[in-house]
């Protein structure tokens, strides 16, 4: 487990992440940052687009169902409710694709974390 909350340096997270990963251990990553407040998808933190971009890794889109409703914002406690995941295509951001979002002026983190938003919200 790697803690994060809103005063943690985003440079000790990525370091830890990524040393996770070149481990070859898994990642699981909630990239919203917080709990939606209506079971919305929230835009996604770039750390992502950061880890996604610098080390090469797939990133395997995963779509939650029914935790909002395990866990809505003013209930003290979880209640019972299914919760179902579903898995999408993994998607490695390769060099060419991050050089060419350089030089046309897009920022590859931000690039990739929106495509990865985007395979999260079509699933």
């Amino acid at each position: 487990v790697i803690p994060v909350g809103p005063e943690t340096p985003l440079v000790n997270v990525l370091k830890a992440s990524a040393a996770l990963l070149r481990n070859r251990k898994s990642l699981l990553i909630f990239p919203e940052g917080e709990r939606s407040l209506n079971g919305q998808l929230l835009p996604f933190k770039k750390g992502l687009g950061v880890l996604a971009c610098e080390l090469h890794i797939p990133i395997i889109p995963v779509k939650i169902e029914g935790s909002f409703q395990v866990w809505p914002p003013d209930a003290k406690t979880p209640q019972r409710h299914p919760i179902s995941l579903t898995f999408g295509e993994g998607r490695t951001f390769t060099p060419s694709m991050i050089e060419t979002w350089r030089t046309k002026g897009e920022d590859p983190y931000v690039a990739a974390t929106q495509l990865i938003r985007e395979a999260v919200a079509s699933l």
